[in-house]
């Protein structure tokens, strides 16, 4: 049974930023026995550029990459999350936008990642919010973007 490893990523996190949590992660996690997982708080994390690059690290099904919101931080936790639009809107939880031309939000080279609970946006052209690989989940998101809000880039990627 792998240790699941869980850190904090935003202000007063154990990181402060998800790209220095995603490039502290073991580089072989099957052989670590672990799962990585990084639990946003609720703020915004934004710039032009690619934001969140999760690469280059040997995983399988039960030893992967997962990021997540933090307990209470997501919009799915929201107070009104009843009747909160369902498109991107840092106020109500968790994010990740960028928002210059030809860049996305996140990429995901890295097979098994799971993504979950966050909100992935992108407001420059040309660009895309998120970029999935092999067998990445992405669950309970709200991918916003004006070009191509998730692109699957290769087989047994799923979106919920």
């Amino acid at each position: 049974m792998p240790t699941t490893v869980v850190n904090t990523i935003g202000t007063g996190g154990d990181y402060t930023l998800p790209q220095a949590w995603e490039d502290d992660c073991p580089a072989n996690l099957v052989t670590a026995d672990e799962i990585w997982r990084g639990e946003v708080l609720n703020q915004e994390f934004s710039g032009a550029g690619n934001r969140l690059t999760i690469s280059g690290q040997t995983t399988d099904e039960t030893r992967y990459v997962d990021l997540t919101a933090q307990a209470g931080a997501s919009f799915a936790d929201h107070a009104d999350k009843l009747t909160n639009p369902l498109r991107y809107n840092s106020a109500v939880g968790a994010a990740i936008t960028q928002s210059s031309s030809y860049a996305t939000a996140v990429i995901i080279t890295t097979p098994y990642t799971r993504i979950s609970r966050l909100q992935i946006g992108a407001t420059g052209g040309n660009q895309t919010a998120g970029l999935s690989t092999t067998d990445t989940i992405i669950d309970q998101c709200i991918v916003q973007g004006n070009d191509r809000p998730v692109r699957m880039g290769a087989t047994g990627g799923r979106v919920f």
